[in-house]
């Protein structure tokens, strides 16, 4: 069974989710511009976006059927909801070198891939049930309040103890057809029409691994106790597997995965929340089924296309998986005919609450094996929803379905089932969504189960990763500590999310101020409306207030604007009229101003969904997409001379909420004459009352209110600290793919290099709500996300802030290929954003040096290895400051690229993003430009009357996006820019800086402050050969808004002297105190520092003063010797604004330092590393 868009799906149950010495200085203001950021002509504003904050668009529909549902929420409503495992890079590197060709070079071939990836992102769903996510994203809205309160995210915890049945089926056959019509194989996707002849797989037939495969689980015996121990055990599996690769953790052959179940990872990771039970038969395996794989599941075709599962000759086809839960329940009823089915309908619905089938043989996602294209794509659904089910055990009463115990929901997973997939599954189940984007590769991916941190380990899967601190928190395990946005600084201990330290937090949650964005333009002349909100499931919110038409006679109407998007034939919106004071309501029809077209649902609508129905028999009610404002009216004649009850009345289902409706001018005239008015303006409610309702569930919104036309969204960072020991040691071995394919024996060979996470150390989370509407979307490279506001680049739901931003980069053979030719394209050169995402945390300790190994070639048997590359440790970066940006910004190309070259006019680019997807742009309070070149002009190199301002290009997977920069700012940038939006004065101030880790890393400890204004430093000792006289290296970098700052370095001067002619760096030596420095600084600026210099002999310590822009450094040295052999001296290093001189940094020079090398090491003194090169700016991360 294999993910097509036209092929029929299972079905899908509803389910619900169970539910350090260190201070920085806090510096005055002063101002700072830059004239080449300057206000671009006048353009229409982009209608979906207050403060640059975007929303995507409705898509335009018919009156009353739009908008038009995602096609997993449409499925999920309709019973058809199925979830698809990703795509293995066997089957996708396989298929890509297919649609490379012969000679590609690895980009291409890597192009390749993220095209097979998008198009089939773009057919199948991975995840959880959308309607589950509505109700999280609902939950965490109402939690995350947007005026920074504290809340939580009450009502999802996910506690108690679950129980599984576990079935393995393998399979018979022969099963023979003639004239089948089925897809030839994975690789091409062609159709072909042949005679046929499938049987089997039976369980342990799975090749081993080929003898280059590194990345591969395999055992000889995949038997009941395997999967008893895997899912059930706390031991886990006792005997060492793969024994022909060494396990690195203690270097003996064969991996020792004892421990590594799904038990126990649940256990550390919910806090022992959760826990699972196989009851009485546990596994059940082998069961044997008596068709071939292929007969239930075989990708086959009609008119050329993939559209069904199975062979025509099952009765069932093309619904394969009803055929094989058919025949899997007469198989264990057969051999066990009082087998304990109802044990496992722990909640009285007779639905076996969670079932996870293991079928024979390896994976279609893996590449299928020998099977290819018969085997079954791993999935989650529901068998034969529309139908009731499959009946598992009929309590004897096979005529009445009443009392049947049934399969509905379940998960199917391959034989060579690896812990990570079985707990990132088991996962979805919990009602967690994925984490990774559909368009390039977000920075999430290892580091949360949820994305790619089902994959690292010893091998694939061996040893997946936590789940990130939000998912614990939408789980309900963990709730983090709550920092507002104006609270005072404060120092905090981080425990490692895996077995935390006692007395540690687990994670903080920083709020941000939160993002504007438009629900629509109020008409003209209005600045408020009535607003039915959005955020609850079974809304049922009302609006009313009482009308005296009593002595009214002749036509009188009812008359309003009207805005409205709701999800066509589910949620309705109606205006009701009581006569009987509220006991009872009438609705009223619905008509367009000026044409009388009839705008409400018509008498004789059809209820496709029996909506209606469900909210007890309604009529005439707004629906679907108004597609903007229109005036309606509705006709009170009936109700003339009565006194009456008006309601407006707003009606959701459980899932797909919209933006809502949105009511303006308000007004009831009988003829020409206005009897009442409402502008709704000014905040008063003029006799309205808004009552708040659900017809389920909890209540968490606040039903009808007035809006300006605007929504406040919330976004916070989160903060977690990150260590590789637990489920954690995953980190330890994440892997860039050298090659990965199936030999034609149906062996895999999958070569990776494993490389080290950057851990213990800092996460910095972006949680910013306005971006995917029930769950996070990662959609980074989407147009309405990475023109987002507050600058161009990548954007989502949930991100990480990389510590590390520029791109490692390697002989991929980078090019760009368009109709007028191909072109060096050196941001191709990038390795995967799986890779680049490794050193994303921010720390103390250096990054760990990585070799990277590029695979060639695309014939089998597999690739060509060319030399690997060697990547240099890159310094730890301490902590964030949100002054600073986190993204490499764009580049001049050295071969511009010419898109178009006519007569006409000519196309060309001459800059390129350096990395669109990597990182995350950091939340400010406006626009601030990317980082640009020196002599960044804003134009192509181009010819023709009209030039395009498009001037910067990116790769939309293998499309070609062109940016204006600036324009989404309302902005020109020309020249070089820093990309960092303290330059610009539009940063929040916030910091996060790590002050010091416990030494095995178990905890960091970690300083959380509020300050536009602020600084950094560094320090370095480095001593002559005899040890008698010490160069004094400092640095200073500006962590806040561009500042006028003064380095203030001072020394022990009764222990040590300045030597003459040392200073360098602008540095001058003084011997004025920091307090007198600061005031002549700041009476005459810095060059006043002259009148203060004294002679090396009389210096107290060595001061640097100037200006700085977000982000930049001043370094200065000096050189020390010692007044006595022996004795105590100090340098302390201060950075000072006008306003406070906290200390920055403080290295104490031990007794004996001047005389014995033995002390160094502990001063602060590095040896001469080995000769690594580091990366060049722009190729190395």
């Amino acid at each position: 069974m294999r993910p097509s868009p036209s092929a029929p799906a299972p079905c899908a149950r509803r389910r619900g989710i169970a539910a350090v010495a260190a201070a920085i200085a806090g510096l005055t203001a002063v101002g700072w511009s830059l004239a080449s950021v300057a206000p671009a002509a006048a353009r229409e504003p982009r209608p979906d976006e207050v403060d640059g904050s975007a929303a995507p668009a409705a898509p335009a529909v018919g009156d009353r059927m739009g908008p038009t549902l995602p096609p997993e929420l449409a499925a999920a409503k309709s019973g058809d909801f199925v979830s698809f495992v990703r795509p293995d890079d066997v089957l996708v590197y396989d298929v890509a070198r297919e649609r490379a060709g012969p000679g590609a070079t690895p980009a291409e071939v890597e192009a390749a891939a993220e095209a097979f990836r998008d198009a089939w992102a773009a057919t199948a769903y991975h995840g959880v049930d959308p309607r589950v996510l509505d109700r999280l994203a609902l939950r965490e809205r109402a939690a995350v309040a947007a005026d920074g309160g504290a809340g939580s995210l009450d009502g999802l915890a996910v506690e108690g103890t679950l129980k599984l049945l576990v079935i393995g089926v393998e399979f018979g056959g022969p099963d023979h057809m003639e004239g089948f019509s089925h897809e030839d194989g994975i690789r091409t996707g062609r159709c072909v029409t042949e005679t046929v002849t499938y049987a089997g797989p039976l369980h342990n037939e799975i090749a081993h691994p080929g003898p280059r495969d590194n990345n591969t689980f395999w055992m000889p015996n995949f038997d009941r106790e395997f999967f008893q121990k895997l899912v059930f055990s706390t031991e886990g599996i006792t005997e060492r597997v793969r024994t022909d690769l060494v396990d690195p953790e203690d270097g003996r052959p064969g991996i020792d995965i004892r421990g590594q179940t799904m038990q126990n990872y649940f256990a550390e990771v919910s806090g022992g929340r959760i826990t699972f039970d196989g009851g009485t038969e546990g596994v059940v395996a082998w069961v044997k089924v008596p068709h071939s794989v292929g007969y239930y599941a075989a990708n086959s075709c009609r008119n050329g296309r993939v559209t069904g599962s199975g062979m025509p000759i099952n009765p069932r086809f093309p619904r394969g998986m009803v055929a094989l839960f058919e025949d899997l329940v007469a198989a264990i009823n057969a051999s066990d005919p009082d087998f304990p089915w109802s044990e496992y309908d722990t909640d009285g619905d007779r639905e076996i609450d969670h079932v996870v089938l293991v079928h024979a043989g390896i994976d279609e996602s893996e590449g299928g094996g020998v099977h290819g294209q018969q085997q079954i794509w791993a999935h989650r659904s529901s068998v034969n929803a529309g139908y009731g089910g499959v009946t598992a055990d009929d309590r004897g009463t096979p005529e009445n379905r009443s009392d049947d115990i049934l399969f509905r929901g379940y998960t199917v997973q391959p034989e060579n089932l690896n812990l990570g997939v079985l707990v990132h599954e088991f996962g979805h189940d919990l009602g967690l969504p994925d984490l990774y984007t559909t368009t390039g590769d977000d920075d999430v991916v290892w580091w949360d189960l949820m994305s790619t941190g089902s994959h690292p380990g010893r091998y694939k899967g061996a040893d997946p990763t936590h789940m990130s601190a939000w998912s614990k928190m939408a789980l309900g395990w963990d709730q983090p500590t709550v920092i507002g946005p104006n609270e005072d600084p404060e120092t905090y201990a981080l425990g490692q999310v895996a077995r935390p330290p006692a007395g540690t937090q687990k994670a903080l949650r920083v709020d941000l101020p939160p993002s504007t964005v438009r629900l629509a333009p109020l008409p003209e002349g209005s600045s408020q409306a009535w607003w039915s909100g959005r955020d609850q499931v079974w809304a049922d919110h009302k609006l009313a207030r009482d009308l005296d038409l009593g002595g009214v006679t002749g036509p009188v109407s009812l008359t309003f604007q009207l805005d409205h998007v709701l999800e066509g034939d589910w949620d309705y919106f109606f205006v009701e009229v009581s006569v009987d004071g509220g006991a009872t309501y009438t609705q009223t029809k619905g008509l367009r101003v000026g044409t009388g077209q009839e705008l409400t649902t018509p008498d004789g609508y059809a209820d496709p969904n029996g909506a209606l129905r469900t909210y007890g028999g309604l009529r005439h009610g707004y629906t679907g997409d108004s597609r903007g404002w229109r005036a309606v009216y509705h006709d009170l004649t009936p109700f003339a001379g009565r006194a009456i009850r008006l309601r407006l009345r707003y009606i959701t289902d459980a899932g797909g909420q919209e933006r809502g409706v949105l009511v303006d001018n308000l007004a009831v005239r009988a003829g020409a004459t206005t009897l009442w008015a409402d502008p709704v303006e000014g905040g008063d409610l003029r006799g309205w009352v808004s009552q708040a309702g659900t017809r389920q569930g909890p209540l968490t919104d606040e039903g009808w209110r007035f809006s300006d036309g605007t929504v406040r969204v919330p976004r916070y960072y989160l903060l977690e600290w990150r260590n590789a020991v637990g489920f954690d040691r995953g980190l330890k071995y994440t892997y860039n793919t050298v090659f990965a394919e199936m030999t034609p024996d149906g062996a895999r060979e999958f070569r990776v290099d494993k490389l080290p996470s950057n851990t213990p150390g800092l996460l910095v989370w972006l949680r910013d709500m306005r971006f995917g509407a029930s769950s996070p979307s990662n959609n980074i490279l989407a147009a309405n996300t990475f023109l987002s506001a507050p600058s161009e680049g990548a954007k989502g739901g949930l991100l990480l802030v990389d510590a590390h931003p520029e791109p490692l980069r390697g002989p991929l053979g980078g090019t760009l290929t368009t109709p007028a030719g191909t072109f060096p394209f050196p941001p191709n050169d990038a390795w995967r954003g799986r890779i680049q995402t490794t050193n994303a945390a921010f720390g103390l300790r250096d990054t760990a040096a990585v070799t990277l190994t590029v695979g060639t070639g695309t014939a089998l048997p597999a690739t060509t290895v060319v030399t690997a590359t060697r990547y240099a440790p890159l310094p730890g970066v301490p902590g964030f400051h949100d002054a600073l940006g986190y993204l490499p910004g764009i580049e001049e190309l050295a071969t511009p690229i010419v898109f178009q070259a006519g007569p006409d006019v000519t196309r060309i680019k001459r800059y390129a993003f350096s990395d669109p997807d990597a990182g995350v742009v950091v939340p400010a309070s406006g626009y601030y430009p990317p980082r640009t070149p020196a002599g960044f002009t804003g134009l192509g190199a181009e010819t023709g009357a009209d030039v395009s301002t498009d001037e910067t290009v990116y790769l939309r997977g293998t499309t070609p996006v062109y940016v204006d920069v600036g324009s989404i700012g309302g902005a020109s940038v020309t020249g070089e820019q820093s990309g960092n939006p303290g330059d610009h004065g539009v940063h929040y101030g916030y910091h996060f800086v790590v002050v010091d880790e416990a030494p095995d890393g178990s905890q960091g400890t970690v300083r959380v402050w509020r300050d536009a204004t602020a600084a950094e430093t560094d320090g370095r000792l480095a001593f002559d050969a005899a040890g008698r006289s010490a160069a004094v290296a400092a640095r200073l970098r500006n962590a806040g808004k561009a500042e006028t700052l003064v380095l203030y370095s001072d020394f022990d001067e009764a222990g040590v002297r300045l030597s003459d002619g040392s200073t360098t760096g602008g540095a001058v030596a003084v011997a004025a105190p920091a307090d007198e420095v600061l005031s002549v600084v700041a009476a005459r600026g810095p060059a006043a520092l002259a009148v203060l210099a004294v002679p090396a002999d009389q210096a107290r310590a060595v001061v640097w003063a100037g200006r700085l822009g977000s982000g930049a450094t001043a370094d200065i040295g000096y050189r020390l010797a010692p007044r006595a052999l022996f004795g105590d001296a100090s340098i302390v290093n201060s950075a000072y604004g006008p306003a406070s001189p906290p200390v920055l940094l403080d290295r104490r020079l031990t007794p004996g330092a001047f005389g014995g090398r033995a002390w160094l090491p502990s001063l602060g003194w590095v040896p001469p590393a080995p000769a690594l090169a580091r990366p060049a700016p722009g190729s190395g991360r």
